[in-house]
């Protein structure tokens, strides 16, 4: 209950008071919608507040393993899922401490 929430406030809140495209925001929830997806398969039920940093690097690592993808892409994807959590600190709904992606290492594009 939780994502589907935390995920429609920010698409429908946050990205349209910033004023980004129907095309931007429709790629934003894409992102968020897939990472979901691998959470709800690797972790269970955990919810967006109960997630850790390594959560995410294993995503990272899932995408750049199995999926295949470069660096430009998992870039993008860590930028949203960063500016997710971001807004979601900025409207109240979570703690800055609980923020897993607070500390998120750089990504660095392979040479």
């Amino acid at each position: 209950m939780k994502w589907e929430y935390w995920l429609t406030m920010f698409v429908e809140t946050h990205c349209t008071a910033r004023g980004l495209r129907p095309s931007t925001i429709a790629a934003y929830q894409a992102t968020l919608v897939a990472f979901r997806a691998h959470i709800k398969v690797c972790k269970g039920d955990k919810g967006p507040d109960e997630l850790k940093a390594i959560d995410v690097l294993e995503y990272v690592d899932y995408l750049r393993r199995a999926r295949g993808n470069r660096a430009s892409a998992i870039n993008r994807q860590v930028t949203v899922i960063k500016n997710f959590y971001r807004a979601l600190v900025a409207m109240g709904e979570l703690a800055p401490d609980a923020n897993p992606m607070a500390y998120f290492p750089k990504m660095k594009a392979a040479l």
